[in-house]
């Protein structure tokens, strides 16, 4: 017994514990159910989800909720596809509900699932016959697929639960608008819950069924029969008895008209018989009171219902100038969207600008938002830089549209000015017109590159003046930098040179290694690198003699033009210009780079390779006393120094001007001198025409 006793006690304990449980889950689920809604009207939609699914872990009452609540949520991050499956959960827990139909109808619309969206819309109206929205969503969908009969229907319906509802009459005026164009009837729409007369009883149905509405009047007409009837009874009663009174309890008429029967007793003392005979003419008076009153009733009701008649008159003109004024103020909404042109900056953003951009580079990436109803395409949108108009490149635009919102984009590169300064506009055309943006002034001064020489002269067999080559090139430049004067190309020149015993292989490798990694070359300086020295053809690659050169070592005394020299020029991210002075120099191919653009000014031109050899790859460089120089580097200093290959004479002499001033006096030199050919050659060349040398 005691055993009976403990387990049912126990079974107790343990369902009292999970009830108490379950009652703490099910305030937890309600917390967190009504947080998740309050988060989704502030519009914090993580935390909407956060709590949801809180919520559905849980479980509950508040689940189906939960489901329809995080799908609005992700609705909202436009996450359509996640937020349908939400909405397929929700609808599993609340399969009536009508507003998760139209949840999840409408996340199907974005998708441009339509068919699918019908469905839904569709079984949102059955389940809730008078849901506005649901109508007005529908036929938005069967705008899309152009079955505007069916939306007009939808719209209809949507009006007649909410006769001035904006949404739908707005709509309604733009299919209306679509079908008459396609030569297609509409009827004109009137509200008809808002001309429908009210619900009132009206006399114009047959006697026998009519209703008529109440009169108030001061006696109670229907019990008036009831009391003459009693009246009767007791006048009889009276005359039995002999009584002189007629005692009435309920009719207000009758008790009148014995009070003033018994006043009249008092004056003349009439008999009892004369009573009974006066009591006809007084039942005829009761009739005809009756029919005065009914009358006078009759007379109120037509009053109270030509009043009813007017009123509602009034309110059906009132919604017709309503309706007129609605489809006039859609017909102008209209218009002015057609007509409406607009453009504005995205990026960069004037207003936090202050209307005004650095740029380093000159370049410039725009990106502007531009309205209209008439499609644009990219002929539609003109740049104009200083009041000039402006032709991007190639590739240098694109534009995108969603809903009539177009989103222009162009890269603009700057040339520099006096002043420094620029303006960019950029202006866009439709039928209806052309709209200008704003104006963005754009400050471009962009600094000086440095310039950095390298001048290696070895010290080789036979060849005399290798180091006085490395050391005239060099002072050439010397001059170029803006501590010397403003106007030079050059902010800063850096020179370093390696001349006679100590231009070994080894040494022109660690050099070139040192500038690799160096931290005072920039993108847009300029590293210009002299050899004069022997050289040699191997395969497909040239070799420059180091100092210490021994034949019987020549790949390990000598240093590989591809690797030692280019491989390594290609890791120093700026613009390169290699001279070579040095016998079969023609030998010396440059490889591939990546970084191969024309430019056309040094602060705005691309990294790469420009290289200059003193002779073709079969011929011979020569020195000699007279020049006290090799031929191709006493050609340069003419040409630099002097002045002379300053093709256009404008003081600035360029990489192209000075080749082709080299192509000409160098075979000239060498011919007459040593009745010989050598022919300098440009090997390779990224920078295009290149300032590099400006004449004093």
């Amino acid at each position: 017994m005691k055993k009976i006793f403990y387990y049912i006690f126990f079974l107790l304990f343990t369902l009292n514990a999970y009830a108490q449980d379950e009652q703490a889950k099910y305030e937890k689920a309600n917390q967190l159910y009504y947080k998740a809604i309050e988060a989704l009207n502030n519009k914090e939609y993580e935390k909407t989800i956060t709590y949801c699914d809180e919520v559905i872990e849980i479980g509950g009452d508040y689940r189906g909720g939960a489901y329809n609540f995080r799908g609005l949520a992700k609705h909202h991050l436009q996450q359509y596809e996640t937020a349908i499956a939400d909405y397929d959960l929700a609808i599993k827990h609340s399969p009536k509900q009508a507003a998760i139909y139209d949840n999840r109808a409408n996340a199907k619309y974005e998708l441009k699932d339509y068919e699918g969206a019908l469905k839904d819309y569709s079984m949102a109206v059955q389940f809730n016959k008078k849901f506005t929205q649901a109508y007005i969503h529908r036929a938005l969908t069967y705008q899309q697929l152009e079955e505007y009969q069916r939306a007009i229907r939808d719209l209809d319906k949507a009006l007649e639960f909410e006769p001035l509802n904006e949404t739908a009459v707005e709509h309604r005026v733009v299919v209306a608008k679509i079908l008459r164009e396609k030569g297609e009837e509409v009827t004109s729409y009137v509200p008809v819950a808002a001309v429908a007369p009210p619900k009132e009883k009206t006399i114009s149905q047959s006697p026998k069924t009519s209703k008529r509405p109440k009169v108030v009047v001061n006696r109670d007409v229907s019990k008036e029969r009831e009391n003459k009837d009693i009246s009767k009874r007791e006048i009889k009663t009276n005359k039995k008895e002999g009584k002189g009174e007629i005692a009435t309890k309920d009719s207000v008429i009758m008790t009148s008209y014995i009070v003033n029967r018994t006043d009249t007793t008092k004056k003349t003392a009439p008999k009892e018989a004369s009573t009974i005979e006066e009591q006809p003419i007084a039942f005829n008076a009761v009739k005809e009171q009756q029919k005065e009153v009914e009358k006078q009733g009759l007379v109120e009701d037509v009053q109270q219902l030509i009043k009813q008649q007017q009123l509602t008159e009034q309110r059906r003109l009132d919604s017709l100038s309503q309706l007129k004024a609605a489809e006039e103020l859609a017909r102008l909404q209209e218009k002015m969207k057609q007509e409406r042109l607009d453009i504005f900056w995205l990026s960069p953003n004037i207003d936090e600008l202050n209307g005004e951009l650095l740029s380093e580079n000159g370049e410039v990436t725009l990106k502007l938002k531009a309205f209209s109803y008439d499609p644009l395409t990219e002929k539609n949108f003109l740049v104009y830089v200083n009041d000039k108009l402006y032709a991007p490149k190639f590739g240098e635009v694109s534009l995108k549209n969603r809903q009539n919102t177009y989103t222009y984009s162009s890269v603009i590169q700057l040339q520099e000015n006096a002043d420094h300064l620029h303006t960019i506009q950029v202006k866009v055309s439709n039928k209806m017109g052309s709209k200008n943006s704003e104006s963005l002034r754009v400050l471009f001064n962009p600094k000086k590159p440095n310039l950095h020489i390298l001048a290696i002269g070895t010290n080789p067999i036979n060849l005399e003046f290798t180091q006085q080559d490395a050391k005239d090139f060099a002072q050439l430049f010397a001059q170029q930098g803006s501590e010397q004067s403003d106007d030079r190309l050059f902010d800063k020149v850096y020179i370093k040179m390696l001349l006679g015993d100590k231009a070994t292989s080894q040494e022109i490798k660690g050099i070139m290694e040192e500038y690799r990694y160096t931290q005072n070359i920039h993108p847009k300086d300029l590293f210009i690198i002299f050899l004069s020295s022997h050289g040699f053809s191997e395969g497909s690659d040239f070799w420059l003699q180091g100092s210490e050169y021994n034949p019987l070592r020549k790949f390990t005394t000598s240093v590989s033009y591809r690797n030692g020299i280019i491989n390594k020029l290609d890791k120093i991210n700026c613009k390169k210009i290699i001279f070579i002075d040095a016998c079969q120099s023609g030998g010396a191919k440059a490889a591939p780079s990546n970084l191969n653009k024309a430019i056309q000014k040094i602060s705005q031109r691309k990294n790469g390779t420009t290289t200059i050899t003193s002779s073709s790859e079969e011929q011979l460089s020569y020195e000699d006393k007279k020049w006290k120089n090799g031929a191709f580097t006493e050609g340069i200093v003419l040409g630099l120094a002097k002045g002379e290959a300053d093709g256009n004479a404008d003081k600035l002499v360029t990489i192209n001007e000075l080749y082709q001033y080299l192509r000409t006096v160098v075979p000239e030199m060498v011919l007459t001198t040593k009745n010989e050919r050598q022919i300098p050659f440009m090997t390779k060349n990224d920078l295009g025409d290149l300032p590099i040398y400006v004449i004093e």
